[in-house]
């Protein structure tokens, strides 16, 4: 499902030349494996997120090798890569444990994305939850600081023409 979400990915972005920094993320058990863009779209920037000292910030990278495990053994840049403001950024891909097709996210309790996305002046970029189907749910808990998500993708990517 992870080469099939990637593979559509590829697709879509490649006609969207003007997302040229791309936010992913490294992906835990039960999440989407989007490593593989890095390598098949090297024109683009993308950046990973980092943890320090309980805020999480974004990072280029090149290629892979460039990220080791690092809090709770997630795959993220080294800590003296540069730090990239969320003004650069074009397109923000968010994991999450279930989504709504309304946007609406269930993370996994840190707050890390709800506060990263409170530190965008307008405008916010566009900010995907990606997961698979099975995870995109018609209800989820939902608190007032939850960020919400501008659409979700799964590897139906049902609707994504649509964007």
């Amino acid at each position: 499902m992870s080469a099939r979400l990637v593979q559509n990915l590829q697709e879509w972005l490649s006609t969207r030349p003007e997302l040229r920094s791309i936010a992913l993320f490294a992906a835990m058990p039960r999440e989407p494996d989007l490593l593989p863009l890095v390598a098949l779209m090297p024109e683009r920037r993308f950046v990973f997120p980092c943890i320090r000292e309980g805020v999480m910030e974004f990072h280029p990278i090149a290629n892979i090798d460039e990220l080791n495990a690092g809090t709770w053994g997630i795959l993220e840049p080294r800590a003296e890569a540069q730090i990239c403001a969320p003004a650069e950024i074009d397109l923000l891909l968010c994991p999450g444990l279930a989504f709504t097709r309304a946007g609406h996210r269930l993370g996994k309790g840190k707050g890390y994305y709800d506060r990263y996305l409170t530190r965008f002046i307008n405008p916010r970029p566009p900010c995907y939850g990606v997961t698979f189907s099975a995870f995109v749910c018609e209800s989820i808990p939902c608190e007032p600081n939850d960020a919400m998500m501008d659409w979700v993708i799964d590897e139906t990517m049902n609707g994504i023409a649509d964007l």
